[in-house]
């Protein structure tokens, strides 16, 4: 469920940052470097970093933006 205060940002940047030690966190900007919300994560498989685009009500790969 997105945040309220989320939902009114017409752009937004969502990135998975990975540690290197096992660890990882989730940051939300407005596309201008703000940061919006983070969420850490004690524990994660990822293997790579990853970062989407989420434009009136759409959530985009870094290539269809």
């Amino acid at each position: 469920m997105m945040k309220p205060r989320l939902r009114r940002e017409p752009f937004l940047t969502v990135e998975l940052k990975l540690n290197g030690d096992g660890t990882a966190k989730t940051v939300i900007t407005d596309g201008n470097d703000n940061i919006l919300y983070t969420q850490r994560y004690e524990w994660t498989d990822a293997k790579k970093e990853l970062k989407l685009y989420y434009e009136n009500g759409v959530l985009l790969l870094p290539s269809e933006r």
